[in-house]
Protein backbone atom coordinates (compact mmCIF):
# COMPACT_ATOMS: atom_id res chain seq x y z
CA UNK A 1 0.00 0.00 0.00
CA UNK A 2 2.79 2.77 0.98
CA UNK A 3 4.14 1.97 -2.48
CA UNK A 4 1.19 3.08 -4.46
CA UNK A 5 0.84 6.02 -2.22
CA UNK A 6 4.42 7.22 -2.99
CA UNK A 7 4.35 6.46 -7.00
CA UNK A 8 1.10 8.66 -6.82
CA UNK A 9 3.03 11.45 -5.26
CA UNK A 10 6.03 11.02 -7.70
CA UNK A 11 3.59 11.41 -10.75
CA UNK A 12 1.80 13.92 -9.35
CA UNK A 13 4.63 16.08 -9.14
CA UNK A 14 6.09 14.92 -12.39
CA UNK A 15 2.96 16.19 -14.08
CA UNK A 16 3.99 20.04 -12.11
CA UNK A 17 7.06 19.86 -13.95
CA UNK A 18 5.73 18.83 -17.41
CA UNK A 19 6.68 21.57 -20.45
CA UNK A 20 4.96 21.33 -23.29
CA UNK A 21 5.16 24.19 -26.47
CA UNK A 22 2.07 26.49 -27.23
CA UNK A 23 1.37 29.32 -29.70
CA UNK A 24 -0.01 31.99 -27.83
CA UNK A 25 -2.24 34.37 -30.59
CA UNK A 26 -2.14 38.53 -30.39
CA UNK A 27 -5.80 38.89 -31.14
CA UNK A 28 -5.22 42.45 -32.73
CA UNK A 29 -2.08 41.68 -34.82
CA UNK A 30 -2.41 38.22 -35.24
CA UNK A 31 0.92 37.52 -34.72
CA UNK A 32 1.48 34.12 -32.85
CA UNK A 33 4.72 33.37 -30.97
CA UNK A 34 5.59 30.10 -29.17
CA UNK A 35 6.04 29.73 -25.47
CA UNK A 36 6.78 26.50 -23.31
CA UNK A 37 4.19 25.78 -20.41
CA UNK A 38 5.04 24.53 -17.20
CA UNK A 39 3.25 24.59 -13.95
CA UNK A 40 4.08 25.67 -10.28
CA UNK A 41 2.33 25.60 -6.98
CA UNK A 42 0.67 28.84 -7.90
CA UNK A 43 -0.73 28.22 -11.23
CA UNK A 44 1.28 28.07 -14.96
CA UNK A 45 4.01 29.65 -16.09
CA UNK A 46 4.34 30.58 -20.46
CA UNK A 47 7.86 31.06 -21.09
CA UNK A 48 10.11 31.92 -24.18
CA UNK A 49 13.80 33.11 -24.58
CA UNK A 50 13.11 36.85 -22.65
CA UNK A 51 9.96 36.71 -21.70
CA UNK A 52 6.89 35.03 -18.95
CA UNK A 53 3.72 35.51 -18.53
CA UNK A 54 2.02 33.88 -15.26
CA UNK A 55 -1.42 32.64 -14.76
CA UNK A 56 -2.65 32.34 -11.80
CA UNK A 57 -4.87 30.12 -9.93
CA UNK A 58 -7.10 32.95 -9.12
CA UNK A 59 -7.66 33.87 -12.65
CA UNK A 60 -5.11 36.87 -12.49
CA UNK A 61 -2.22 37.00 -15.13
CA UNK A 62 0.95 39.00 -15.24
CA UNK A 63 3.83 39.70 -17.42
CA UNK A 64 6.41 42.76 -17.49
CA UNK A 65 5.69 43.57 -20.94
CA UNK A 66 1.55 43.69 -20.42
CA UNK A 67 1.12 44.50 -16.79
CA UNK A 68 -1.61 42.38 -14.56
CA UNK A 69 -4.91 41.27 -16.16
CA UNK A 70 -7.34 38.44 -16.13
CA UNK A 71 -7.51 35.06 -17.70
CA UNK A 72 -10.10 32.50 -18.43
CA UNK A 73 -11.39 29.20 -20.40
CA UNK A 74 -14.38 29.94 -23.48
CA UNK A 75 -16.86 27.03 -23.48
CA UNK A 76 -15.11 25.80 -26.33
CA UNK A 77 -11.92 25.57 -24.62
CA UNK A 78 -10.07 28.52 -26.10
CA UNK A 79 -8.08 30.77 -23.44
CA UNK A 80 -8.35 34.56 -23.24
CA UNK A 81 -5.58 36.53 -21.53
CA UNK A 82 -6.97 40.07 -21.10
CA UNK A 83 -4.31 42.47 -19.75
CA UNK A 84 -5.12 46.00 -18.14
CA UNK A 85 -3.65 47.71 -21.09
CA UNK A 86 -6.27 46.29 -23.34
CA UNK A 87 -4.37 43.81 -25.21
CA UNK A 88 -5.59 40.67 -25.42
CA UNK A 89 -4.16 37.08 -26.71
CA UNK A 90 -6.00 33.43 -27.16
CA UNK A 91 -4.61 30.38 -26.82
CA UNK A 92 -6.16 27.87 -28.41
CA UNK A 93 -4.57 24.48 -27.40
CA UNK A 94 -5.36 22.39 -24.36
CA UNK A 95 -3.43 23.50 -21.38
CA UNK A 96 -1.47 21.06 -18.80
CA UNK A 97 -4.18 22.20 -15.99
CA UNK A 98 -7.53 23.66 -16.05
CA UNK A 99 -8.62 25.71 -13.19
CA UNK A 100 -12.17 27.51 -12.41
CA UNK A 101 -11.69 30.94 -14.94
CA UNK A 102 -14.36 31.60 -16.84
CA UNK A 103 -14.42 34.41 -19.24
CA UNK A 104 -17.15 36.12 -17.89
CA UNK A 105 -15.76 39.13 -17.02
CA UNK A 106 -13.46 39.47 -19.91
CA UNK A 107 -14.28 41.68 -22.65
CA UNK A 108 -13.18 41.26 -25.74
CA UNK A 109 -12.95 44.21 -28.51
CA UNK A 110 -11.64 45.07 -31.46
CA UNK A 111 -11.76 48.52 -32.47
Amino acid sequence: MNKIIILLLLSKVLVAQEHKNIVVENNYSGDKITYKVSSNNHGMVLSKKNAKIYLGKSCDVFSKEEGKGHWGYYKNGTVWLKFENEFSFSIKEALPQKYACSTKDIKISYD
